[in-house]
């Protein structure tokens, strides 16, 4: 998952773990705090990057 740093300028990815899924939600268990925000696009242009600068 990658991670929105709080001035929306990179991400950096990080892991985390989900519980139960359905077509519109995803149970976050561990690895995100409240409030952060992450990229649900499609990772495949991303390669293995650590960091996405904007």
């Amino acid at each position: 998952m990658y991670v929105l740093d709080k001035g929306g300028k990179k991400a950096v990815k990080r892991s985390i773990s989900l519980g139960r899924k359905n077509p519109l939600y995803f149970e976050v268990l561990d690895g995100l705090q409240p409030g952060e925000q992450v990229i649900t696009s499609s990772y495949e242009n991303f390669g293995d990057k650590e960091v996405l600068s904007f």
